[in-house]
Parts: C-alpha cells; structure tokens; sequence
C-alpha cells in the first residue's frame, strides 16, 4: 500500500488490496458443472446397488405377486397333467383296488368259500398269511325245521328229534338248538341251548339241498314234561 502513488482515489485502492479466499470454496468454485452431474449419477448407482443387494434373496418374485388367478390354475393343472404324476396315480389306484379286494374277500370269506368253491385255496392261502379261518357258511335262513318229536325214555328222560334241511344248493353251518318244555299248566319248566357237536350225530355244516335227522336225549329230574318248543339259530 505504500508503494501506490499518492492521491489515488479510494475505488483504486479497493481494488488492489489482496483477498482471502476459504480453500474448499475455492476448490467447490472451480469445478464445472459436468463434474458435478457424474458424481451425483454415481451416488445415486450406489445406492440403489445398496438396496437391491439389501432385498431378501428367497423374496417373491414381482411377476407370481402379479399373475392372475386363473393363470396360477393353469400351472396347478399342468403338473398334475405330467405323466410321470399321472403314472404314479394310476399306479396308486390299482395298489387300493387290490387291497380293497383282498379286505372284502377276507371279511367274505366263509360266504365266497361256500358260494366259490375254487376260491377256497386261496382264501386258505390268506387266511395262512393274515392269520384268519375259513369255516362253514352261517345262513339261517337256508335251513328249516321239517318237524320234530319229543318222546320219554324212562326214569324221567326224554329224546327229542328232529329234520332239519337246507335248502339251498351250498352248504351252510350246522346250527344251535334251542329247547323250551312246559308242564301241564303251560309254565315254562327249563330251558336248553345245544350246540350241534352235542346232538346226534354230532355236524359242523349241513349239505346242500340235503336234510338232516338229528336226536337229542337228556333228562329233567323226574320232572314231567307237557309241552316244548324248538327253535335254530347261530350264536
């Protein structure tokens, strides 16, 4: 300042004295405006490279939360259109049948043993394995009562008979008899069930289309019998 002439005005002194200028404005002032736009794009790049990686990997992809409903049937239906599905449900269907099957011929298995008889073998070979028994055909309605007697013996016995037929054309299982007598005043006087090893001769099945002669004898302690009354029936 000393150096400048003397007598300048005021204005010139202004303008020659030094000025102090901040750094980082400096620096800030002498970038260019295209400078500027390429870092703020890379900003912004970073960022969103920042949120997408943030996203849960296994979150639902934007199309399948937008696809229609009956675009979702569609592709439900289609799988279960592929053959490989459409084998192993056939193949699951015809493994029910035949255990379908082996239950109902084992639940019927005395009925198809009698109605069947080529079938008894391997009804016998499934009994052997699940631990079953094929025994006579219980029908009580294929037999029938053709007439019966009850006759004293003596020293307060008596012998009852009795026809019984089948009248179907399989045989059916021999079955119990039931005894009611009475005394003279029509009273019941005992009752009696015997099963068919204890008649004469003792059966296990009877016939088809054959009758029967069966005979009892027991006795009722001096007891005098007046009436009776016989019934079959299966236990």
């Amino acid at each position: 300042m000393d150096d400048l002439p003397t007598g300048w005005p005021a204005t010139e002194l202004a303008r020659h004295e030094p000025r102090w200028v901040d750094e980082d404005t400096a620096t800030a002032s002498s970038r260019s405006p295209s400078q500027d736009d390429a870092t703020e794009a890379a900003s912004a790049h970073a960022a969103a490279a920042a949120a997408m990686s943030a996203e849960p990997a296994g979150g639902p992809a934007p199309d399948s939360l937008d696809m229609p409903e009956f675009m979702r049937r569609a592709q439900r239906q289609a799988r279960w259109n592929r053959p490989v599905v459409k084998v192993a449900l056939g193949l699951v269907s015809v493994l029910l049948a035949v255990l379908l099957s082996l239950q109902v011929m084992l639940h019927f298995r005395d009925a198809l043993s009698a109605l069947h008889p080529p079938l008894r073998s391997t009804l016998t070979a499934l009994c052997g394995v699940t631990g079953c028994e094929i025994k006579p055909w219980k029908r009580i309605d294929a037999l029938s009562i053709d007439s019966t007697s009850l006759n004293p013996m003596g020293s307060g016995g008596y012998k009852l008979s009795l026809a019984l037929r089948n009248k179907t054309a399989v045989e059916v299982a021999a079955p119990s008899v039931e005894l009611s007598l009475t005394d003279a005043n029509g009273a019941p006087l005992a009752r009696r069930v015997v099963g068919p090893e204890a008649m004469s001769p003792a059966l296990t099945q009877v016939g088809a289309e054959s009758e029967q002669t069966l005979s009892l004898v027991f006795t009722t302690g001096g007891q005098r019998v007046s009436g009776y009354s016989v019934n079959i029936f299966y236990p």
